[in-house]
Parts: C-alpha cells; structure tokens; sequence
C-alpha cells in the first residue's frame, strides 16, 4: 500500500516568497528573455521521457508551444532547448541565482525550514518499511543535482556518514563544499546522468526537482533497471497543475512554475507512472503538496499594491494571506497542486 501524505505549513518559505514578489519584475523580464531565446531553435524530434516520435496536443503557454506526448503524457516544449540550456550566456540564467551568499546561520536556516522537513518525511516512510535510524545512517547516499548541499546538511545533522552530492554548476559546487568540505560535493561534467549513477552507486539515491531538468529522461529512467534490487530513489518533480494555469491567466506576473527558463517540461500523473515502469521500480510513498495558493496570493498582493488604495493595502494583503494554507489544503486533496515528493524502490 502507498502511503500519501499532503500538504505542509506555507510559513517555511515565506522569505523565499517575499523575495519573488519584490523582485517581480525582474523575474518576469528574464523570462521574457529567455522565451525570445528559445524561439530561435528547431523542434524537438523524440519524446524526452518515452524515445518516441514527439507526437501529440500542443498548447500555448506564455509564448512557447509545448507538446503532451500522446504516448507517454509527458509535457514538454516544442522546441529543443540547445545543448547547454540554460547554462550558457546567451540565456542569462544560473542556478545560483537560486541561492544568495548566505552565513552559517542563514544556510542553517533554509536547510531546517525547507530540507530537514522532507528528509524527516523520508524517515518516517522508510521506518514504517522496516529501516529503523541505526541502519538509515550506516548506508550510503547519494544526491544527484545536489545545488548548495542543503539535503546534504541535513543528512549530515542526522548522522549519515556515507554521502556525496553531485552537481554541473561550479558555482554551486563550490557554494556546497565551503559548507560541507571538498569530500562531500563533487561536479560533473556529464551530459548523462545515467553516468552519475554508474560512478556513484548508493542505497538511496536523491535527487529534489532535477529530473525535470533531463535532456535525455528516456536513457536515464532506462538505465535505473540496472541497480540493484531494493534501491531507493527520494525524488520530487514538478507536475502540471493549478500553478500552471495561473501563469497563462496572468501572463503579466512571474511564472514559477512551467517557465521556460529551466522548466522546458512538466509531469502528469501518467509520466511518473510511464518513467516508474521503465525503471522498474514501485512507489512506496508519495506527499502531495505545493506552492499554487502562494502563486495565487502573489498575483493577489500585485494587483493589491498596483489597485487599491494604501489606507486598505496592508488589511487587505493581511487576510489574503491567511487564505494560503486552507486553499493549499484543498489543492493537494484533489491532487492538483504543482509538486510531488516520492519515494520508490526498485523491484
């Protein structure tokens, strides 16, 4: 039986929100940029996550087409992102934009609000399945698209002593070593993640909103038929959901989720059923939660700030705020919030 948990507070990434919607311009400008840029490069040919002929329903979202594969349900864009997407100059991203310079208590911080949460989720399931905290911290881990190490902190706090995170961009690289020591965060150069896995093999794997990231998610979920029975792979993916449809609504206010810039594809309840059987693995859990009200309160707040009066901007910001956690609740119920966290275990 599949556990399934939803929803958490909204209130543990309150300053990460309050960040957008000062910068909110900003974000938006980028990703206008980076639609312009993507327009300049040919259609992809085959499905990212079955192999197959790209076939299916197209779609308008924000400027870009993208495709729902008819195979396998995957949500991809129409146009092939050129190699290197979205490291390379031209489309003016990086991924350390994600995260700011940060001292030891603010580093602390966004790990114990955000990452210590899902690995004591991760905990709880895989106690239930029989590995109590002695045998969880004796194997090993290992995180792919590790970013600035903070699951790895985590891990680390726990008492795990076997792990290593992986990641491309230097920056963060370096970023998680200055944290956690040049023996613990490695990079790689490989375009195929199934390589990763070849290099580095571990008990539990994982990897927290990177697969969306795959160019190449068909040879990946292809080679994980390989490791070895009772393997466990920890993962999150963003999924087509409310959020999704907010940012084609309101195309004048950042998209967080389906945005071009590094999101050139999202999962539907089919993929992730399609890149399971693939792989050969089963779920064992699922935590159904995301951040759709925060989009929708977001777009509530600018409209505040733009429209109304200042004598009943704060009030009024106030009460839209309380409104997260309860939309959210009803979101995830009917599991059509914009993220999900997983835990599988191959067969």
């Amino acid at each position: 039986m599949i556990r399934t948990d939803y929803s958490k507070p909204s209130l543990d990434i309150k300053k990460e929100e309050s960040e957008r919607i000062a910068n909110e311009s900003e974000l938006v400008d980028g990703q206008n940029k980076a639609v312009d840029f993507l327009k300049k490069h040919q259609d992809r040919k085959k499905c990212l996550l079955c192999g197959d002929n790209l076939k299916g329903e197209k779609f308008d979202h924000r400027g870009l087409i993208f495709v729902l594969c008819g195979k396998c349900g995957h949500i991809q864009t129409k146009i092939n992102p050129p190699a290197g997407y979205p490291f390379i100059p031209e489309a003016g991203y990086k991924y350390k934009h994600i995260y700011p310079q940060q001292n030891f208590e603010e580093y602390k911080g966004r790990m114990l609000r955000i990452y210590k949460p899902k690995l004591d989720w991760a905990i709880s399931c895989l106690n239930e399945i029989g590995y109590n905290n002695d045998k969880l911290k004796s194997m090993q881990w290992t995180e792919i698209g590790c970013g600035g190490g903070y699951f790895l902190a985590a891990l680390k706090d726990f008492g795990v002593k076997k792990f290593i995170g992986i990641d491309m961009d230097a920056d963060l690289v370096k970023f998680a070593q200055e944290k956690l020591g040049d023996d613990k965060v490695t990079i790689s150069n490989s375009n195929k993640p199934e390589e990763i896995v070849a290099k580095y093999p571990a008990d539990i794997y994982t990897a927290f909103f990177v697969f969306e990231h795959f160019e190449n998610s068909y040879s990946f979920f292809s080679a994980l038929k390989n490791l070895p029975a009772g393997t466990i792979i920890i993962f999150s993916v963003p999924l087509f959901g409310l959020t999704s449809l907010l940012e084609n609504i309101f195309v004048a206010n950042y998209a967080r989720s389906l945005n071009g810039i590094v999101h050139t594809q999202a999962f539907t309840d089919k993929s992730i059923n399609y890149a399971l059987n693939l792989a050969g693995f089963e779920m064992i859990a699922q935590w159904i939660f995301g951040q759709d009200a925060n989009d929708l309160t977001r777009i509530m707040i600018n409209h505040v700030k733009n429209k109304l009066p200042k004598s009943i901007q704060r009030e009024t910001i106030n009460k839209i705020i309380t409104l997260i956690d309860p939309i959210q609740a009803n979101i995830d119920r009917a599991n059509f919030s914009d993220q999900r966290h997983f835990i599988i275990k191959k067969i």
